[in-house]
């Protein structure tokens, strides 16, 4: 971990400085009297063993110039005492007069033609960030050049890449690796999370978490996997064993952009947001299970307490919701429930949605008078502003027919209809007369993006070049029922079940995690309704179900989601909402 300067006794003259520097700043804070000051200095220096004078801090480890944290080395321009978050972040003592940092291992080079193993000085939740260059939201000026020069309060986190990352499946992540450093005026207790690594404007002293892990285990239920082919605690924490910054890296989400690429490599997926949810989603099931033993499930929940923290920490203080988002923004949600209920935080549920919703909370919705008037026929040419109706049910002027195809516009103003639109599922429906078809299938093309509609077969009479029509639900909707949206605006709302990214959300483990450790809140309702009626077989309707939220795990053949759904569902969730 680290190069630690002496041996005990200490009795070389550069040790012997540290030795006495660490025991009278010791005495000094605890306000001795000098006689005992020098008489403890003195015994300090002549017999105490190196261990010793390590424990003259909570939580102190040595006293180094090199400072390991994640594979990544510090190299100081003093020797300090330095000691260890449980999620592995170093805690570096620093004097008022502050701490140069000289050098670091995996430093800054060039991958792809451009900068790579970014260094951060209190990195931010926000657009922009220093950590690698080949995402469109790396700043040059964000990446401190060395020597650094920090004191108490400060955070430094580094990156280390993986190479080759931007032609080599990029949305799995360009980052190997994040390191952390905290440089405290007082070294925290052993027993401590650390505290969030991206920050936020305003941010005070960084808060750091005291965990009792045995405790926390031994509140989790142990649920049986009997018959249950799950994953293994290795396979697990080759995915987590690491402390993942990219999580509150950048609010900006997309494939060159945000945090997709900031988060750890992850060797499983390409699309990172469903990629993590599949395997956090495991995780949580783990920690309800008898598949753990305790130390593993320790090890395993500490994670995603860190996880957690990381995540809702930066979300929280920035004040700035975090947004549904395709299929983002969702892998968060159980280890954010985890960290406020282990941090001594449970009360902030209240707050949750407004900070963190995200996809869980801000997609599914139940069905009002309002999102039903959205569905009729309307002429809103609007989608971000005050949208009063959905892109489905915008009347449109049918551009061409051939064969069983129509083509219709579908950008005749900016951001008119979301990117993805899918019509598949849906009813087409000619306004003057009320003739239908179904849609089997819809494609785009580019530039005008008008779509091409293939149907079941064309009514009698045929549709037309100029006739006015409109898309709808197949099956009838009532207020009440839940159902779920790309992002939380009326525009939004397409009830089709092959809807654009309805089946890149997967919510089941977590909900069974948050009913599990006692983290249920109402706002989380219509979420639990929506994956209800989502596994459910044959909901809205035989052949047109939505995409359930029980998935095989992705990497592996195992239906690990759906099996334990299966066995412990109906004890984990009250009854009574399963009606």
């Amino acid at each position: 971990m680290a190069k630690v300067l002496y041996e005990a006794p200490c009795l070389e003259p550069r040790v012997f400085l540290v030795c006495v520097h660490a025991v009278m700043r010791k005495v000094l804070r605890q306000s001795i009297n000098s006689a005992l000051f020098w008489g403890v200095a003195l015994l300090a220096v002549l017999f105490a063993p190196a261990a010793a004078i390590a424990q003259g801090q909570a939580g102190a480890e040595g006293v180094a110039t090199e400072v390991t944290s994640h594979g990544v080395t510090l190299t100081l321009n003093r020797p300090v005492e330095f000691g260890y978050s449980l999620d592995g972040v170093a805690y570096i003592f620093t004097p008022p007069e502050g701490l140069e940092i000289l050098s670091r291992t995996d430093p800054s080079t060039m991958d792809e033609g451009v900068r790579v193993n970014g260094t951060m000085k209190n990195p931010q939740r926000r657009g922009v960030h220093g950590y690698d260059g080949r995402t469109d939201t790396y700043r040059e000026e964000l990446d401190e050049p060395f020597p650094i020069r920090v004191v108490a309060g400060d955070i430094v986190v580094c990156a280390v890449h993986r190479p080759g990352a931007g032609q080599n499946n990029p949305r799995a992540g360009v980052v190997l690796r994040y390191a952390g450093f905290v440089f405290v005026a007082e070294l925290p207790p052993v027993n401590t999370l650390a505290p969030a690594l991206s920050g936020w404007e305003g941010r005070g002293t960084p808060q750091y978490y005291p965990i009792d892990l045995p405790a926390a285990v031994a509140e989790l239920p142990s649920y049986s996997l009997e018959g249950i082919a799950a994953p293994s605690f290795g396979q697990l924490m080759t995915q987590f064993d690491r402390i993942e910054v990219g999580w509150g890296a950048t609010q900006v989400t997309g494939a060159r952009g945000g945090y997709e690429r900031l988060t750890s490599y992850n060797q499983q997926s390409r699309n990172y947001g469903v990629g993590m949810a599949s395997w956090v989603g495991a995780a949580l099931l783990m920690l309800l299970s008898d598949g753990l033993d305790a130390e593993q499930k320790a090890a395993l929940l500490m994670r995603m307490i860190s996880y957690g923290i990381q995540a809702w920490d930066p979300i929280a203080g920035r004040g700035e919701q975090l947004k549904a988002d395709g299929g983002h923004n969702q892998f968060q949600f159980g280890p954010m429930l985890a960290a406020l209920k282990w941090t001594g935080r449970s009360h902030l549920l209240d707050s949750f949605k407004a900070k963190a919703g995200g996809n869980v909370l801000l997609q599914p919705f139940f069905h009002t008078e309002e999102t039903l008037n959205a569905l009729q026929p309307h002429d809103d040419m609007t989608r971000w502003g005050p949208m009063n109706g959905s892109h489905i049910a915008r009347r449109r002027t049918v551009l061409s027919v051939s064969d069983d195809t129509v083509e219709l516009p579908t950008d005749t103003g900016p951001h008119l209809d979301p990117y993805h639109v899918r019509f598949n599922g849906l009813q087409l429906v000619r306004e003057r007369d009320g003739a239908t078809a179904i849609v089997e299938g819809s494609r785009h093309t580019s530039g005008r993006r008008p779509v091409f509609l293939h149907l079941d077969k064309h009514p009698d009479p045929r549709f037309a070049v100029g006739d006015v029509v409109y898309l709808r639900s197949q099956d009838p909707i009532e207020i009440g029922d839940p159902d779920w949206r790309i992002v939380e605006t009326l525009a939004s709302i397409n009830p089709g079940f092959y809807a654009a990214y309805r089946d890149l959300n997967f919510w089941s483990d977590a909900l069974l995690f948050a009913h599990a450790i006692g983290m249920w809140h109402p706002d989380f309702d219509a979420m639990q309704a929506y994956v209800l009626r989502a596994n459910r077989p044959d909901d809205p309707a035989p052949g047109r179900a939505y995409r359930s939220h029980l998935r095989t795990l992705i990497g592996t053949d195992l239906n690990f989601s759906r099996d334990f759904w299966a066995a412990h569902s109906s004890e984990i969730i009250p009854a009574m909402t399963q009606d």
